[in-house]
C-alpha cells in the first residue's frame, strides 16, 4: 500500500458556516503533484480560509457542513478503525496544547465524529479547544480517492 503523508489538514468537519454570504479560498502549501503511478507520494496540507458571514447567536446550534476532499489517485493513508482515517481537520490552527478532538469526554456527539456546538454570538471562541468546543475532527475515507 502507498502511504499518503503528511495527511490533509482539511477533511472531515462539523464546522460552522455563515447564514449570509461566506467566501472561502483554498490554498495548498508547496505541494508535489500526485502521480497515479506513484508508490508513496507526499501530500502537503490543504488550507481553507473563509471570510464573511454572520455569527451564530449565543446558545444557538452552530450549523454543520461536510467537507469532502478528493485526489487524482487512490488514498492509502492508514485506516485506524473501519473507514476512520488518520487524516485530520484542524479548525483555526490550534496550537498543540489547545487541541481538542471531537468526541473527547464532555463533548455532545450525536453521531460518531460529529460534535454539536453552540454559538458564542460573536463567532470568536467557537472552536477554542475548551470543553464542548472541539477544534480537531477526524476524517473517514468514503471512496478510494475521497476523504470526508
Amino acid at each position: 500500500m502507498k502511504p499518503l503523508l503528511p495527511l490533509f489538514a482539511a477533511l472531515f468537519a462539523n464546522c460552522a458556516y455563515a447564514q449570509q454570504t461566506l467566501s472561502c479560498v483554498t490554498n495548498g502549501a508547496v505541494n508535489t503533484p500526485l502521480r497515479a503511478e506513484g508508490i508513496a507520494e507526499m501530500v502537503g496540507d490543504l488550507l481553507v480560509t473563509c471570510t464573511g458571514g454572520t455569527s451564530t447567536p449565543l446558545g444557538s446550534p452552530v450549523p454543520t457542513v461536510t467537507i469532502d476532499v478528493f485526489v487524482n489517485t487512490s488514498i492509502t493513508s492508514k485506516l485506524l478503525a473501519g473507514t476512520w482515517s488518520e487524516a485530520l481537520l484542524l479548525v483555526d490552527e490550534p496550537v498543540p496544547a489547545a487541541r481538542r478532538i471531537c468526541g473527547t469526554a464532555g463533548d455532545v456527539e450525536p453521531s460518531p465524529g460529529q460534535c454539536s456546538l453552540s454559538g458564542t454570538g460573536t463567532g470568536a471562541g467557537v472552536y477554542s479547544g475548551a470543553a464542548s468546543r472541539p477544534n480537531v475532527f477526524q476524517a473517514t475515507q468514503f471512496t478510494s480517492n475521497g476523504l470526508r
